[in-house]
């Protein structure tokens, strides 16, 4: 076993202490689950179809920031039962950090590709990253200027949660584009991003 590989099975035979424990493998505070009996840890771990060696506890905070990516919304997600935070301050610092390095490689990919580096498919995921994390004041902002610029579609549909949803036909007439190749653009770029659920017309 070479050097690194024996630092790896140490720091797994650690994390798998500190879950036994009902101890966070990153802040080692206790966890909203633990102590973990043998049993008990043989059931997930049969749950979760992998080996015990992988398996590691956290505590809900650290379970946002390493697991969740510092979305605590997606974090929710990935549960079954409420998140308890115990620093939600600490979170927001997070989000504010992604939010700003989000924003620089933009600046770093608009340096090297020039004014027009908004057409260029690369700068989509930049993008789609920093409106992810951009606080609630910066949405604000380009919510207002796309307003104003009146590019918004009037909102005829909303989903289950309520959320606003636009047609294709309703994009197209606001950015004077072929139906056709918006739904082209909408498959290619933002798949993901297409309303799969019911939606509800509001007139």
């Amino acid at each position: 076993m070479s050097g690194d590989q024996t630092l790896l099975a140490e720091g797994r035979r650690i994390s798998l202490e500190l879950t036994k424990q009902g101890l966070c493998e990153y802040c080692k505070q206790p966890t909203e689950h633990g102590p973990w009996t043998d049993a008990q840890l043989a059931e997930v771990i049969a749950d979760l179809g992998c080996e015990l060696s992988d398996f590691a506890d956290h505590c809900d905070d650290c379970f946002v920031v390493h697991v969740g990516g510092g979305d605590v919304e997606h974090s929710q997600s990935l549960l079954k039962r409420p998140l308890l935070l115990a620093h939600p301050e600490h979170l927001a610092q997070v989000q504010r950090l992604k939010f700003m390095a989000a924003a620089k490689a933009l600046q770093d990919f608009r340096a090297k590709h020039g004014p027009g580096y908004r057409q260029s498919p690369s700068s989509l995921p930049l993008w789609e990253e920093f409106f992810k994390h951009a606080p609630p004041d910066v949405m604000k902002k380009f919510e207002d200027k796309a307003m104003e610029l009146n590019l918004i579609p009037d909102t005829k549909f909303v989903n289950d949660a309520g959320d606003p949803v636009f047609s294709a036909e309703q994009i197209a007439e606001k950015l004077g584009m072929p139906v056709a190749e918006v739904e082209k653009q909408m498959r290619e770029r933002f798949a993901d991003k297409i309303e799969t659920g019911n939606v509800h017309s509001i007139q």
